[in-house]
């Protein structure tokens, strides 16, 4: 059975930038060639934007795309080699991302695939809609329990284990100056698609530690990319008696998930808008 998984996240604002409310007023009169905005190489279009309420509170729902302007893939039959897809000079590939915001509450619904919009683009786009000097908005992954309250508590940090999947070459901006730079560039020239690193001290010595900073840093952006099968394990105690406890940071993240076989299909073979309008909505009463 496919599933479809929608990501639960609250929305910040950095500074003083205008509301969310009218970003996407604005947003929603623009015309759709305004829409697309370059996030760190990539072009990303709003495709839909519309407002919705009460739920109990007015929400708006929109549909992202991620632009391909390269390396496509191909079109085949089991008794046929691949070749290549016939589109218009014009035209570009495009991945699909829906989003629910609830203005009002700072409640975000996100559906996304490793390749589609994920919640760092988001949060660049909208940034984008609004002066620079004035701040912008994050995304911040909800959890399902005290998972992150542990990790906050547990001041001596072993070890940390860190996976990264999907690997891009927009990865290479994202985490440049990083503690993970160096190696996101190894796995990017090397053609590499997942890499794992392993940060880590001798635990036999009771005051051996990592720098927390440096993890602080690598636990941010590891969890701000976003990426759905990414992972970060880190091995923690509060006091240097204490046992090592193992935190998986990212399996806590919340999330629902629906049968994806009982989504119609376009003609084209994607998943159908409005159903999946109507399954953020439904993402969001369950959480609310």
């Amino acid at each position: 059975m496919k599933k479809i998984r929608f990501h639960y996240f609250t929305i910040t604002k950095t500074g003083t930038p205008k509301t969310l409310a009218d970003v996407f007023a604005t947003l929603a009169a623009a015309d759709i060639g305004t829409k697309v905005k370059e996030c760190n190489y990539s072009k990303i279009a709003l495709d839909h934007i519309e407002q919705i309420g009460p739920l109990p509170s007015p929400i708006w729902v929109m549909r992202f795309s991620r632009l391909r302007e390269d390396n496509w893939p191909g079109v085949t039959t089991l008794n046929d080699v691949s070749k290549d897809l016939d589109l218009d000079q014009d035209s570009f590939l495009s991945e699909d991302t829906y989003v629910l915001f609830d203005t009002e509450q700072n409640k975000v619904v996100v559906q996304y695939n490793h390749i589609g919009v994920r919640p760092g683009k988001i949060q660049e786009y909208l940034s984008q809609w609004v002066d620079f000097s004035s701040g912008g908005y994050r995304l911040l992954p909800v959890f399902t329990n005290d998972t992150m309250a542990k990790y906050k508590a547990k001041q001596i940090v072993t070890s940390v284990e860190v996976a990264i999947d999907g690997i891009t070459p927009e990865d290479l901006t994202y985490f440049n100056g990083g503690g993970l730079m160096a190696a996101v560039s190894g796995a990017v020239n090397s053609d590499a698609v997942k890499m794992k690193v392993v940060f880590s001290v001798d635990a036999r010595i009771k005051t051996t530690r990592l720098k927390r900073s440096f993890v602080t840093d690598l636990v941010e952006k590891v969890m701000g990319r976003g990426g759905e099968d990414d992972k970060i394990i880190v091995h923690a105690k509060e006091e240097e008696s204490d046992a090592v406890e193992l935190l998986n940071l990212l399996e806590s993240r919340k999330c629902v998930e629906y049968d994806g076989d009982s989504v119609p299909r376009t003609s084209g073979r994607r998943l159908d808008p409005d159903t999946m309008f109507q399954m953020l909505r439904q993402a969001y009463r369950e959480w609310v």
